[in-house]
């Protein structure tokens, strides 16, 4: 009897104890641990604590074309008249490659050993755009820059493969090639199956994933 008194005693005491002092919630310091992930609070708890941007605005893409070498790329953003890649000797009858850096990384590094890599072959004459949307793929939040390489997947495949390749510079589906590193082969993933779905031409001529 003794012991069951003092068990129900110590229970009644720890019930109030926390019912009158909440325990604080630990304090994120790595965003990225898999506890974060567990369950639906948690991922909220994580989201509401550290944030980053899934502005699209924020996204910008780079042309490389051989002519102008693998150090001067042209920076430009969505809704780009077609004439500017024209200008800066991109060239419509040659196949484009399209990249996407992955996770916390961003377009230029990522693309110029690509560019490198393609200009240097003798069988080679592409144009090469890569996207850049590192303000939505920093470190701080893995869970949300997953998030954010599917939207920008889609957003790419509306406006550089729909509304510049195919319909602003006249290019096939099959001239073009995506190649995507980590989240960013999520996003070619999403980047070739818009154009394929909204351009009414079919498929891309190939997507490549490296890890």
């Amino acid at each position: 009897m003794k012991i069951l008194i003092f068990v129900s005693t110590f229970r009644f005491a720890f019930c109030v104890a926390i019912n009158a002092t909440p325990l604080p919630k630990p304090k994120i310091n790595d965003p990225n641990n898999i506890r974060h992930y567990v369950t639906r609070e948690t991922i909220d708890d994580l989201e509401s604590s550290i944030k980053i941007s899934s502005d699209l605005s924020k996204v910008f893409f780079l042309l490389w074309t051989p002519e102008n070498g693998p150090d001067n790329p042209l920076e430009f953003k969505a809704g780009v008249d077609p004439q500017v890649l024209l200008n800066a000797t991109f060239d419509p009858t040659r196949d484009t490659k399209f990249l996407s850096h992955g996770w916390n990384t961003e377009g230029k590094g990522f693309g110029k050993d690509y560019v490198k890599a393609f200009f240097n072959h003798p069988d080679i004459n592409v144009n090469v755009i890569a996207v850049d949307y590192f303000a939505l793929a920093t470190w701080d939040n893995y869970f949300t820059a997953a998030k954010n390489a599917v939207n920008v997947g889609q957003h790419a495949g509306q406006v550089i493969g729909v509304d510049l390749l195919l319909n602003g510079l006249g290019q096939k589906p099959e001239q073009i090639h995506a190649i995507g590193h980590s989240l960013g082969a999520h996003l070619v993933g999403h980047f070739g199956r818009v154009i394929k779905e909204q351009g009414g031409q079919g498929p891309i001529a190939r997507v490549s994933c490296k890890f």
